[in-house]
């Protein structure tokens, strides 16, 4: 179990530094999608309002958004955000 919560933190590690490499390209215009810096803005104006679960939704759809992904039905999408998240 020790082995399991390190690796999530390792993993969370990791997608915090994607996620501002990602930012700061959008904000460079190096590319040309602009989700990470509407996922922070809308954190920003009310993410203190906002409950766990609503903010793992969130980033989920952050994930989809910038993984391009697309899904046959509910379902499919719910599981395979599981294993994302």
């Amino acid at each position: 179990m020790a082995h399991f919560c390190h690796m999530f933190i390792h993993i969370k590690s990791l997608i915090q530094v994607f996620f501002g490499e990602m930012l700061n390209s959008e904000e460079k215009g190096l590319v040309s999608s602009q989700y990470c810096m509407l996922y922070r803005d809308i954190l920003v104006k009310v993410g203190d309002k906002l409950s766990e679960l609503e903010k793992i939704v969130l980033k989920s759809v952050l994930v989809v958004n910038i993984g391009r992904m697309a899904f046959h039905d509910k379902t499919d999408a719910l599981k395979s955000n599981s294993t994302v998240l």
